[in-house]
This record gives C-alpha cells, sequence and structure tokens, in this order.
C-alpha cells in the first residue's frame, strides 16, 4: 500500500501526457490503437496505479515499481484520475 504525497495538481481526470513531475494518480482509459497492447503488457492499463517521474519527451512513469520512458504521443493515449488518499499497486 502506498501513501499519496501532496499532488502538483488538483484532483480530477486528465490526459497523462500534460501532466507534471510528480503527478499520482490512476489509469482510467488506454486509447486503442497500434501500441494499446504494448502498453498494457507493460502494465498500463486501467485500475493501476502510476507516478510521473519525468515530464517532456519521452515522459518517465513509475508503475509497478519499475520505470518506463512513454513517447509523449503514446502517453496522451492515456487517461488518469489524479487524487489523494492511499491505493494499492
Amino acid at each position: 500500500m502506498h501513501t499519496f504525497t501532496p499532488c502538483p495538481v488538483a484532483p480530477g481526470e486528465r490526459n497523462l501526457a500534460g501532466c507534471p513531475v510528480g503527478t499520482r494518480g490512476w489509469i482510467v482509459s488506454v486509447q486503442d490503437g497500434p501500441d494499446a497492447n504494448r502498453l498494457k503488457a507493460m502494465g498500463l492499463c486501467a485500475g493501476h496505479a502510476i507516478q510521473v517521474a519525468r515530464a517532456g519527451d519521452p515522459m518517465v512513469v513509475d508503475i509497478f515499481n519499475s520505470r518506463v520512458a512513454l513517447a509523449r504521443q503514446l502517453a496522451a493515449g492515456i487517461g488518469i484520475t489524479v487524487g489523494t488518499g492511499t491505493f494499492d499497486d
């Protein structure tokens, strides 16, 4: 179980590509497309906790105690809900 620290953005749903470093939340959607299955195989699928470790292109996210680098175009197809509280991986 993890505990959220203060998030640099207000709670709510947003596009992963637009999130600054430190943003934490849950993945709510992954856009269908040629890379969707690859993203899901890396754990980037609805319901999983995620944190932005580096913004830009590529952006780096923490998921399941791993770091994954994503092209900004791929990150743009991932929707997350930002919030506070606790979550399980």
